[in-house]
């Protein structure tokens, strides 16, 4: 199995790019990736930015690097959460990497 991906390899399937962009890599079928996208949501509505979500199993690259390791936060190409999505950790977080 593989690992996540490093951050210079995501690709940007979302097509949006900037700074303020977090992005929700999941699954259709993954209870914790819908939980991550509530807190995300609730977090978003405190400290602003654009959310995008990618389905990996939609993608063979994306699913061969995340494998199971899902859900996945990232800024930009940047991994920042994996598998354990806290609002806590969001907040901390995601406000520096934002700027």
């Amino acid at each position: 199995m593989n690992g996540p991906a490093s951050p210079s390899s995501l690709p940007n399937v979302t097509g949006q790019v900037g700074a303020r962009v977090v992005t929700l890599y999941g699954a259709p079928d993954c209870h914790l990736c819908h939980e991550a996208m509530a807190k995300l949501r609730r977090v978003q509505r405190l400290i602003g930015f654009e959310l995008a979500e990618v389905d990996v199993r939609a993608n063979p690259d994306l699913e061969a690097h995340f494998g199971s390791v899902i859900p996945v936060v990232a800024v930009g190409d940047r991994i920042v959460i994996t598998s354990k999505v806290t609002e806590f950790r969001l907040l901390r977080l995601l406000p520096e990497l934002l700027r």
